[in-house]
């Protein structure tokens, strides 16, 4: 599986363990670095749960798809889609199962097949591990792009 935030993921290993944005420069006037790129893909909802400021954790960037990182997959994606089956996304700044559609408040069409799995799996990770895993919706992601009837899965675990 690609590794899409390489500055980003180096960044937290010999920096700062929580980090979680790419390592792109400063808008000018600024002096923090980098963009959530959960935040910065191109689809309905961009912006909404995001912040305008640099120095947050969850800038979204200066426009949609500003980042070269989020640029290249959502290209590779709309090549591509028609032969995804299963989208499968790990990060790892919380305990979560996600799913997409989390910038409305309507359930998609297929909510209960999503949470259904979300369950199973959460009842998997729990009996591994004490870790509590929640289902949760969460907008603007990558996941978002996918939808249109195939299965889209986000997970989030604690970073060691």
């Amino acid at each position: 599986a690609p590794l899409l935030n390489p500055d980003g993921y180096e960044f937290s290993h010999t920096s700062d363990r929580m980090w979680r944005k790419n390592r792109s420069p400063p808008p000018p006037g600024w002096n923090c670095y980098g963009t959530d790129l959960n935040r910065n893909w191109d689809v309905i909802g961009f912006g909404v749960g995001a912040s305008s400021n640099p120095c947050s954790d969850t800038y979204k960037g200066t426009a949609r798809n500003s980042e070269p990182e989020t640029k290249v997959i959502a290209e590779t994606i709309q090549k591509y889609k028609s032969n995804i089956r299963i989208y499968l996304s790990f990060h790892s700044y919380g305990q979560y199962w996600l799913s997409s559609f989390g910038y409305k408040t309507e359930l998609p069409v297929d909510n209960e097949k999503l949470v259904t799995l979300g369950r199973h799996a959460v009842d998997a990770i729990q009996r591994v591990t004490p870790s509590r895993h929640t289902p949760l919706d969460l907008l603007g992601l990558s996941s978002t792009m996918l939808r249109g009837g195939r299965l889209v899965i986000v997970l989030c675990l604690r970073r060691t």
